[in-house]
């Protein structure tokens, strides 16, 4: 199901900005109505195809939320990518 999620996402990332641009020759108002027609096609869909789960998930807690941020692997990223940006000599 992620897999088709993320194909889903990158060909709209590729074919949008195309499609986008054909339609903005024609008028600059297209565009705009285009994407609203898709949102409004895809909320029909999804209000049909996706219903409630039968099992209910425990809610999360506050604390588990910010547990990622105590991991040593996480704080080193963050030093490592804030060091390589500050760092960088695009920033000089």
């Amino acid at each position: 199901m992620v897999g088709l999620l993320e194909t889903a996402l990158g060909l709209g990332f590729a074919v949008g900005p195309l499609i986008g641009g054909l339609l903005g020759e024609v008028s600059c108002r297209l565009p705009f109505f285009a994407c609203g027609v898709f949102m409004v096609l895809a909320l029909a869909v999804s209000s049909r195809k996706l219903r409630e789960p039968a099992n209910r998930q425990a809610p999360v807690r506050v604390g588990q939320i910010f547990a990622t941020y105590r991991k040593p692997a996480f704080i080193t990223l963050c030093v490592v990518t804030a060091g390589a940006s500050a760092w960088s000599p695009a920033s000089w």
